[in-house]
């Protein structure tokens, strides 16, 4: 359950809070986003078996996967995201938005970095299929 925790966590660094009813849909994107690592990295991660450097990226991309869902269906209208992502910094990496892009733009921009901002960091964890 502490997957599930960090991920509402993180969701609410969104100001996007978490009904109980949607505990299920989340636990659809922790297995839809552990399968997609596990295709990539050629492992068999589960919610309770992974490497500790993989599950802040679980965290950040089933965020994502949540948010862009809401934005699909349009439950995200209201947001104001401005304020949140002027400029976002992982270790070496920085990512800053320009005061002319449209709350939309800052939205998919947001979207996009939780779901793909650590996708080079799995090429670690990868191993050969034969």
């Amino acid at each position: 359950m502490a997957l599930y925790d960090d991920i509402v966590n993180r969701l609410g660094m969104f100001n996007c809070e978490v009904a109980e009813e949607q505990e299920k849909t989340i636990q659809y994107l922790i297995k839809k986003t552990l399968s997609s690592i596990n295709n990539y990295t050629n492992q068999n991660y589960d919610g309770e078996n992974m490497p500790y450097g993989i599950y802040y990226i679980v965290v950040d991309k089933v965020a994502g996967e949540y948010l862009s869902s809401k934005r699909i269906t349009g439950d995200l209208e209201g947001y104001d995201f401005t304020p949140l992502i002027k400029d976002i910094q992982e270790g070496d990496t920085k990512i800053g938005y320009s005061a002319s892009l449209s709350q939309a733009d800052l939205i998919d921009k947001a979207i996009d970095f939780l779901i793909n901002g650590k996708d080079e960091e799995l090429i670690k964890y990868r191993r050969l299929a034969w």
